[in-house]
């Protein structure tokens, strides 16, 4: 029997506290606004915001890359027909 590795299981439950962290942090300085609130808050939740911030960059930057990259291998993959049939 294999040994289960739950690797991806704690790397989804890191996420979604975090994202419940900001989440709430978010709610609580909108319904309770005062700047010594909103001071307090990201004081204490900076390291849950860089988080949060890095897997939101993360999910935004893939598919970019993925099309720059289709960009690349369509253009290399024309000039290498063009290459193939025309010769002279």
């Amino acid at each position: 029997m294999e040994e289960y590795d739950g690797k991806t299981a704690a790397l989804l439950m890191v996420a979604i506290v975090a994202a419940f962290k900001v989440g709430l942090t978010i709610w609580v300085v909108l319904a309770f606004q005062s700047s010594q609130n909103l001071i307090t808050n990201v004081a204490l939740n900076w390291p849950w915001f860089l988080v949060l911030g890095g897997v939101v960059v993360a999910l935004i930057a893939a598919p970019i890359v993925l099309w720059v990259r289709r960009m690349r291998v369509r253009a290399k993959r024309a000039q290498l027909q063009r290459a193939e049939w025309n010769v002279d």
